[in-house]
């Protein structure tokens, strides 16, 4: 991180500022405190405060949240995205109606999408109401077996990696 000359300076009068007030009241200084004594902008002190801290990332070691918690900083970052499955699972529903005919994706978008009535989709696309339930319970069909598929060859591929 680049830090300007003349934040460098306003950081370095701040610290002596802060050992010298500290000294003096036997306490951390305010920001107020620190504005009035070296002259310095109120705003410019806070952004110099801002930066000082910046400049000094916390430990991952450290403790992480006080009250006793053993756990460091570290150890308290990272997880499982809770979004992550719905992002699998939609590139599952995508991939398997790439699968369908355009009859069948259609058929899809008119129920799912647009909401169409099964009567109405098949006044849209000039089928009776019972071609469109077959079309429907055979898109979904091939679909559902898509799925399950893809999902099974995850599980044998992920079973063969060893593991870490």
């Amino acid at each position: 991180m680049k830090v300007l000359r003349g934040d460098k300076e306003r950081v370095l009068a701040l610290i002596r500022a802060t050992e010298e007030l500290s000294a003096r009241a036997g306490h951390a200084p305010t920001p107020l405190e620190l504005a009035e004594h070296t002259g310095i902008a109120l705003e410019a002190v806070l952004d110099a405060l801002e930066l000082t801290a910046a400049a000094r990332p916390s430990s991952l070691e450290e403790p992480a949240g006080g009250d006793g918690d053993p756990g460091s900083l570290g150890a308290s970052l990272g997880g499982e995205d809770p979004e992550l499955e719905l992002v699998e699972s939609r590139d599952v529903v995508a991939s398997s109606v790439r699968t369908l005919t355009p009859r069948e994706r259609r058929v899809l978008y008119l129920r799912f999408v647009e909401d169409l009535t099964q009567t109405e989709i098949g006044e849209a696309i000039g089928v009776t109401q019972m071609q469109v339930s077959r079309i429907l319970r055979h898109a979904l069909e091939r679909s559902r077996s898509y799925a399950e598929a893809t999902a099974a060859r995850a599980d044998a591929g992920s079973s063969d990696r060893p593991a870490a």
